[in-house]
């Protein structure tokens, strides 16, 4: 029988996610003594999106040694993870009973209180962060998105993050200040000062950021040449949904509006596809090619991706709301043949207008400027006509009628779902954990007030309506 540092070796030499998580499953938690044997099993379990074993882990590593304040962050870290904010405001608490005050903490509770929708205890956090540490990046984004601010409070703060623009040498995070100083602007009115801010930022990313528009073309026009053959499918049942669009076009209220019917699980934007397909043991560039086995042995592990989170999705129609999904929807069908796509428009201008005032720091960066930004919309309308053509259960929703004609867009969701529109119905009292660039914006009612964004900047006044064909 192997021992614990055999057992662990041989974890860390696995090359095969799945067989990895075997490995991890096989490992006795509660007989494990040494705090390096359970991080370097959690840092394992982590990249394989074993979020549960990575919370386990973490707790016992901690157990271990009780005085290490580091721990008490890591299992801070892996409580979000997992969607868990009030297990992660239970260690903070925890750390600052035995330990004091600590700014990373006090940012970590701010996170926490903003996923769950507490935003004044939110701020308060943030702000006790940035009296310990005026530099503590996170913190200062979490500050900056934890509320619409008025005029003196902006102002106050703008000048206390040029300040520490000032003395900030590194690119990427003077643009992350940047982008906070825009939000700023753009909550007093003074638009053309967070266009300013926001294009410094964006030329800052593009010095070690810059996208391969080639690269992607090319990518997309192969996953079109693959799905123009018949492919196989799997035998699952389940009737997930994915809402799929450009980043900024309502995604996240569409998801919020579904998942008020408790029959949805909203999964937020989760790599589930691409982990499905990995465990599965395909690859990306040929999921076309996957036979019925790894399609059905791929469609559990999507399935079973969610349950990693808090809160119970085995009994729910799963939401996935990663906007760059457009690519895969070829994939997606073939997973689950009931499932259902909602591609959400909006207009161009107003994608561009919101975008360009954020950081979107996973893969390659297309929102740096108006022309990328305007070349990612050409390429998700192209794959989506294609698709469209292509599958079935697709349907196409606009942002504004989603906001301005509710009853008739929700009458219109749920018809394609199946379910009652009276069903789609907010119950205030419940609390749930979001992940988006905006965690304050998409707590308050519908609102119309985003509509036509794009024309408090100059940079976007004399766009055409519509995007014209090259």
């Amino acid at each position: 029988m192997l021992d614990v540092n055999q057992r662990i070796s041989k974890i860390l030499q696995s090359t095969q996610p799945a067989k990895t998580l075997e490995l991890i499953n096989q490992v006795n938690i509660d007989g494990l003594t040494e705090v390096n044997q359970c991080i370097q099993i959690a840092q394992v379990a982590l990249e394989i999106s074993a979020i549960c074993k990575t919370v386990e882990l973490s707790t016992k590593a901690l157990s271990l040694e009780p005085e290490n304040q580091a721990l008490y962050t890591n299992l801070v870290t892996t409580h979000m993870f997992q969607k868990d904010s009030h297990n992660a405001l239970k260690v903070c608490e925890m750390y600052v009973a035995k330990f004091g005050d600590n700014p990373v903490v006090q940012s970590l509770m701010g996170n926490a209180y903003a996923a769950i929708g507490n935003f004044e205890l939110s701020e308060q956090s943030y702000k006790e962060a940035l009296k310990g540490e005026s530099k503590l990046l996170p913190a200062i984004q979490g500050l900056t998105k934890s509320k619409k601010f008025d005029e003196k409070e902006a102002i106050e703060l703008i000048q206390n993050y040029q300040l520490t623009l000032d003395e900030t040498p590194h690119p990427q995070a003077k643009a992350l200040i940047n982008y906070s100083i825009a939000k700023l602007y753009n909550d007093i009115g003074y638009f053309e000062a967070a266009w300013n801010q926001a294009s410094q930022a964006n030329e800052l990313i593009n010095q070690f950021n810059s996208p391969e528009r080639a690269t992607f073309s090319t990518n997309l026009n192969e996953i079109m040449k693959n799905y123009s053959s018949p492919v196989e499918s799997s035998d699952s049942d389940a009737e997930p949904i994915l809402i799929v669009g450009m980043p900024r076009s309502g995604t996240t209220l569409l998801e919020n509006i579904i998942s008020n019917n408790k029959c949805f699980y909203a999964g937020g934007e989760a790599p589930s596809l691409v982990y499905a397909v990995t465990m599965a043991g395909g690859e990306q560039k040929s999921t076309h090619t996957l036979r019925k086995e790894a399609l059905n042995v791929a469609a559990e592990y999507y399935q079973n991706y969610y349950l990693e989170f808090s809160g119970n999705s085995e009994s729910q129609r799963i939401i996935n709301k990663l906007p760059i999904n457009f690519m895969n929807l070829g994939l997606f069908k073939q997973l689950f043949p009931k499932g259902k796509v909602i591609y959400i428009k909006r207009d161009y201008r107003d994608v561009i207008a919101s975008s360009f005032m954020e950081n979107f720091s996973l893969g390659d960066n297309y929102t740096t400027s108006v022309e990328n930004i305007i070349f990612m919309i050409k390429e998700c309308e192209k794959i989506m006509s294609f698709w469209l053509n292509k599958l079935d259960s697709i349907l196409e929703i606009n942002y504004q009628d989603l906001v301005t004609k509710s009853e008739e867009s929700n009458k219109l969701i749920a018809e394609f779902l199946n379910v009652e529109s009276a069903s789609f119905k907010k119950d205030e009292s419940e609390e749930s954990n979001i992940e988006t660039p905006s965690l304050w914006q998409v707590r308050q009612p519908i609102f119309t007030s985003s509509i036509g964004r794009f024309q408090n900047y100059e940079a976007l006044k004399n766009l055409p309506e519509q995007i014209t064909s090259e």
